[in-house]
């Protein structure tokens, strides 16, 4: 049914029978329909063409709103309704056999994704689901021939080949003798090659130094946990933990502010996870009081 009068159509011409419509949008609604495509989320169906479990069809979907980060973090109950589970799966070691784990194994089997998952508990009690996923490599044709593999005929790369065309048409321009047109050729092909191994070794170091980051912030978020822990096992490092962080009632908002309020510190410090799970906040705790 189409409402005629209404401020988004300028115009609408049809045929007494309705079988064929003709609207003049108004210039106010153009622009929202310039952009339509930004507020849905767009996915090929023939990524999720072989997919049998209907959690694999709705996570797949959540992650795809979220391409651009390759990461989510939910809290179980938005998870719970997101996949419309109702009373199903109660239990937390259901709820990951059952449609957790089927749908990361389906999604990394079938789609175009690698999805890797993490199950976070606050207290002894699972609360978050955590996905970091990216796209495949997509193994290279022959038409994607990597420009650096050495040609088996003549022992060089397409750029090297390059090259010595560049150093022959040089050559040929100002009539060079045979042996000055090897030089040329020589130092030309000595001068990139040294250029490809620095560029080689560079990205080496970079990636080795990468590594050694990460795994560096792995161990510190690894500790970080553990001393979250330590702290929530006791009422003296959490009142430690609010003192040394000058942490009172004017830092907190919401629900952390009424655990403030009531006295139940305990309840306040186990709002304060996220920051011992994210490097950019933990660099800005004070928890030197832990090594007294």
């Amino acid at each position: 049914m189409i409402i005629l009068d209404n401020p988004y159509f300028e115009d609408v011409m049809k045929d007494e029978d309705w079988k064929r419509v003709v609207i003049w949008f108004s210039p106010q609604v153009i622009p929202f329909l310039m952009n339509l495509t930004e507020n849905f989320t767009k996915y090929k169906l023939s990524e999720i063409a072989e997919f049998s479990s209907s959690y694999s069809f709705r996570i797949y979907e959540f992650m795809m709103q979220f391409q651009s980060t390759g990461y989510i973090k939910i809290s179980i109950k938005d998870l719970r309704e997101r996949l419309q589970l109702g009373d199903k799966y109660p239990a937390s070691k259901d709820l990951k056999l059952w449609v957790i784990e089927t749908a990361v194994k389906e999604i990394n089997e079938k789609s175009p994704y690698k999805v890797d998952y993490n199950l976070i508990k606050t207290g002894k009690k699972f609360t978050h689901l955590e996905l970091r996923f990216k796209q495949k490599e997509k193994p290279k044709s022959l038409e994607q021939k990597d420009p650096n593999t050495i040609d088996i005929f003549d022992n060089l790369t397409d750029k090297e080949r390059e090259i010595v065309a560049q150093k022959n048409a040089y050559a040929d321009q100002i009539g060079a003798t045979a042996e000055h047109r090897e030089n040329l050729i020589r130092q030309g092909l000595t001068t990139h090659r040294q250029a490809e191994q620095d560029e080689q070794e560079r990205k080496q170091r970079e990636k080795a130094e990468r590594q050694v980051q990460e795994q560096q912030d792995k161990e510190r978020l690894a500790l970080a946990q553990r001393q979250f822990e330590q702290i929530l096992a006791s009422d003296e490092l959490i009142n430690a933990y609010l003192t040394h962080n000058r942490l009172s009632e004017k830092n907190f908002f919401g629900l952390q502010k009424v655990y403030y309020q009531q006295g139940d510190f305990r309840g306040a410090f186990e709002m304060e996870r996220y920051k011992f799970e994210e490097l950019h906040s933990l660099k800005y705790l004070n928890l030197n009081f832990l090594n007294k």
